[in-house]
């Protein structure tokens, strides 16, 4: 099969935002993993004997479908609204160039959508009334509230929290939702969400200070939420060693295009930060494995 052949695959990869996929997938399975810690204090994933391990793993595999399925319908629902404003400001999506029709998308959101649900259905009744809510609110943040700073980054940041709720209506009979948790991704997300409505425009200096305060900020907040703070710390102050430069970058050139992606990428070690913070050390680890698959398919990051 050569290249050419590929090149509709490849569209429909750089349609959905592929690498950010695992950004949903790591933040649905820290969820999952910090409800059964919340419920007991011990444990731990490579603890457990292996069927129950194998009953954890299967949950956490059909959570991470199904974030990932809702993330996809978003970015193509959000491309069919955006086409005019993306043919000024990200001209190579498919949408825009063409590759893909509108109305294939629009099927594709949908079909992404329903599957999302029915992956909901087999796992809980509250997995799939959060599903719904979440399909609810993408509709909604797609074809009116991101016309709005403000109340684009409010819906952002509830869709983000709510994924996050995702993994912990896995079995929710059994779970107390401790709701300050929810409140780091909804944070971190509405700083960056509030961001990128003024990616066409240069801020002036005083708006650059006060994002990048807010974002560093918002970087270690799940420090005073977490039982062990000074081991989510450090992965924190790493990860604000990593801001760094875009910081510097955002505040001479005063466009913040390029920080909105590194604090979409940055989501998985924020989310590192809160297991590392539960002693979930090596559980940490692995949702910080995700960068590498975020890093070998950038290419399909399609801006």
């Amino acid at each position: 099969m050569t290249l050419y052949a590929l090149r509709p695959m490849f569209s429909y990869l750089r349609l959905v935002r592929l690498p950010y996929l695992f950004t949903a997938a790591a933040e649905v399975i820290t969820g999952y993993l910090l409800g059964q810690v919340l419920i007991d204090p011990d444990f731990s994933l490579f603890a457990l004997n292996p069927e129950l391990r194998s009953e954890h793993l299967t949950d956490i595999i059909l959570l991470s479908l199904l974030s990932m399925a809702l993330y996809a319908a978003g970015m193509v629902f959000n491309d069919i609204n955006d086409r005019e404003r993306d043919a000024k400001i990200h001209p190579r999506r498919p949408l825009v160039k063409r590759e893909i029709k509108p109305d294939s998308a629009f099927w594709l959101a949908v079909v992404l959508s329903l599957t999302a649900l029915f992956i909901s259905e087999t796992i809980s009744v509250a997995t799939t009334l959060c599903t719904t809510l979440i399909i609810i609110l993408i509709i909604l943040y797609d074809f009116g509230a991101k016309n709005y700073a403000v109340l684009s980054g409010v819906n952002m940041g509830i869709l983000r929290a709510l994924n996050f709720l995702l993994g912990i209506t896995a079995q929710w009979a059994n779970r107390q939702v401790q709701t300050p948790l929810i409140l780091v991704p909804f944070i971190y997300i509405f700083f960056i969400t509030l961001l990128s409505a003024f990616e066409e425009k240069s801020l002036s200096k005083l708006p650059r200070l006060c994002f990048i305060c807010f974002i560093s900020l918002a970087l270690f907040f799940p420090l005073i939420l977490v039982p062990y703070p000074l081991k989510g710390g450090w992965v924190s102050l790493i990860l604000l060693l990593y801001f760094i430069p875009k910081f510097v970058r955002f505040y001479l050139s005063g466009r913040g295009g390029k920080l909105v992606s590194a604090g979409v990428l940055a989501l998985i070690p924020l989310e590192a930060s809160l297991l590392v913070g539960f002693n979930l050390v090596a559980e940490g680890l692995i949702i910080i494995g995700f960068i590498i698959p975020v890093w070998i398919f950038l290419p399909f990051a399609s801006d």
